[in-house]
């Protein structure tokens, strides 16, 4: 549990909000911004409050004062995830009939300070339509339950299940709304430390919502703190394996990572064990197929977001200006969400079939039973197989299957060329270049 740490709450917290690396928005006023990290603050010390008390949470009428049961608010329904310390489940709001996700956590004792980081988010969510919204919190002895939004369009994980590719303008959608929610919690002083797929959930209309704050902490020095390695093994940033002093940069890291997985259905780096994670990770530089990587723009936006020196990387000094003026967001609205299906529909224009797996589980999201594209043959079963071996299949070649698949591994050594499709063809047996 020494990855959870303590909220911040330092005694020259006033002075540091002033810190200008802190102001994630600049059109925020300054009193506006204090207003939001003295309501954190004041939030997070209001919990500490509320789980001190053996009983909290929702009263139900003539019951007040007198044990309550989950079953008296909830009629609980399917799991929908579990996690370390934590179960959803799918649940019936008995009072209005309404559904939502409950978050149920056992042993309150040994998850304290988790308890206390999530819920913190979660009251501070709807600031922020970006992040999951909270419903309502309640304990009965050492069990704890987090009410919250349902997100019945599943996860981004699942979205791009079997290595499948993200569109191009589908992926941007949701790099910006998820570079919205960073941003939000970054104005508050908070780092998410845990930002991949399996966290980025979809609401009915198909728009992101980042979730699971557990491992989220404050970060009050603006040159940043020491912390524990944590969070998925895929997304670790360079400065938590080298011990160096952490920030926000973590999480931009992290959303590099995303773009990459987007792009190629691959992550970047090596980390099934920590070893290699730290050889592959501090050492080698991770590398851009051109024949995935086919905008200039995209190709930019990783290797900035990839940086090694966090304090070279893209976020690092004014992130609100650094992130939403770069060209991958060109022609992008910051206040206003675009339809979903609309993006698809452009995207339908210009992308190929390899897509299609995405866009039929985006439509069905939708309801969008009755769109033509869902009618569209997938030849092969192409949704039951990774891009690798569409590519193999399209060049009628095993060889050239495990080929791809050693390169898209990324396990060259450091600054190795970049490989163009015809330098990868002309290396093949039998390619008669």
């Amino acid at each position: 549990m020494s990855c959870f740490g303590c909220i911040g709450q330092d005694n020259e917290l006033d002075k540091r909000r002033k810190s200008s690396r802190y102001s994630s928005n600049p059109n925020l006023s300054e009193g506006r911004s204090v207003r939001r990290k003295e309501s954190a603050l004041k939030t997070s010390l209001q919990i500490i409050e509320e789980l001190s008390e053996s009983t909290y949470g929702l009263a139900i009428e003539g019951k007040e004062n007198k044990p309550y049961e989950a079953q008296d608010f909830f009629a609980f329904k399917e799991i929908l995830g579990s996690g370390v310390v934590a179960v959803v489940f799918r649940a019936y709001f008995k009072p209005t009939g309404k559904v939502y996700a409950v978050k149920f956590i056992s042993n309150l004792k040994q998850s304290r300070q988790f308890v206390s980081r999530e819920l913190t988010i979660l009251k501070l969510s709807c600031n922020c339509k970006y992040l999951v919204q909270y419903h309502s919190h309640f304990r009965v002895g050492t069990n704890m339950y987090f009410v919250i939004e349902l997100c019945d369009g599943g996860t981004l994980e699942e979205l791009l299940d079997h290595k499948f590719l993200m569109p191009p303008r589908l992926g941007r959608t949701y790099l910006r709304e998820l570079a919205s929610a960073l941003m939000y919690l970054h104005s508050l002083k908070f780092v998410h430390r845990d930002v991949h797929v399996a966290n980025c959930l979809l609401t009915s209309t198909a728009h992101l919502r980042l979730s699971d704050f557990g491992l989220t902490r404050t970060v009050d020095d603006p040159n940043g703190e020491m912390m524990t390695i944590c969070g998925k093994a895929a997304i670790r940033a360079p400065e938590l394996y080298l011990d160096k002093l952490c920030g926000f940069g973590l999480d931009w890291w992290s959303m590099g990572i995303m773009l990459y997985r987007f792009v190629t259905g691959y992550y970047p780096f090596q980390t099934e064990k920590l070893t290699q994670g730290f050889q592959s990770v501090t050492k080698l530089k991770e590398k851009y197929p051109e024949w995935l990587f086919d905008d200039p723009h995209t190709t930019d936006l990783c290797q900035k977001l990839l940086e090694k020196d966090p304090k070279q990387r893209l976020g690092y000094q004014n992130e609100a200006v650094e992130i939403k003026s770069h060209p991958y967001f060109s022609g992008m609205n910051w206040n206003v969400d675009e339809n979903i299906e609309n993006v698809l529909e452009q995207d339908l224009k210009t992308v190929s079939k390899q897509y299609i797996p995405v866009f039929k589980r985006i439509l069905r999201i939708l309801g969008a039973h009755n769109h033509p594209l869902l009618g569209v043959s997938e030849g092969t079963r192409d949704s039951d197989i990774s891009i690798t071996q569409m590519l193999a299949r399209d060049l009628e070649s095993r060889n050239i299957a495990k080929k791809l698949t050693d390169f898209l591994s990324l396990s060259a050594a450091p600054n190795s060329d970049i490989l163009s499709k015809k330098n990868l063809a002309s290396s093949m047996p039998g390619s008669g270049v």
